[in-house]
């Protein structure tokens, strides 16, 4: 039979080395290398709500769109206020109305209000308390006014009188000094 010389074979097996180390070096490249690189994709971040409106901004909106309104519309207003939900809001918006309208009775319904709203427990404490200040001086100076126009008024009188009888005393004494001078002269 025939033989098989083991040098023929060397040839065959230094091949197979070979390729064996290069399938190797290959699959030793692919199981060590980084994983591939993934970029999250940012996930977009809702809008948050926005705030809720300030209860203080929106009563100084109020005021500020009632300003012009007559005298009768905000008389009307606060009638419409009044008649609805009694909460620190809308006795605040009630009081302003009546604050505006320049009559006493009802700058005091107004000052009421806000001391009341300014008991209870509320976001708009704090401008109850500054607005019943604010209109107690108002009606505290609008009294002080009353009583100096009243006393500017009663001293205009007084000076109307006694101009008058100092005219009268002039003519008193105009007569007197016409009569003398037609009146003839005495002998003695």
């Amino acid at each position: 039979m025939n033989r098989i010389n083991p040098r023929s074979f060397a040839p065959l097996a230094l091949l197979f080395a070979v390729c064996l180390l290069g399938g190797c070096a290959q699959g030793w490249g692919l199981r060590h290398a980084p994983p591939p690189v993934v970029t999250p994709t940012p996930t977009p971040t809702p809008e948050p709500p926005p705030p809720p409106p300030d209860p203080v901004r929106l009563l100084i909106d109020f005021y500020s769109f009632t300003r012009a309104m007559p005298a009768a519309e905000l008389t009307k207003r606060a009638g419409e206020f009044a008649n609805g939900v009694q909460t620190p809001e809308t006795m605040l918006k009630q009081a302003i109305l009546l604050s505006q309208t320049r009559n006493p009775p009802d700058l005091a319904r107004a000052i009421s209000l806000a001391d009341n709203t300014a008991r209870t427990d509320n976001p708009l404490r704090g401008a109850a308390q500054m607005l019943s200040q604010q209109w107690n001086d108002r009606r505290r100076l609008e009294d002080q006014l009353d009583k100096q126009t009243a006393a500017t008024k009663e001293a205009q009188r007084r000076a109307d009188q006694i101009k008058t009888q100092l005219d009268a005393l002039k003519n008193i004494e105009k007569d007197m000094a016409g009569d003398k001078a037609s009146a003839p002269a005495r002998k003695e």
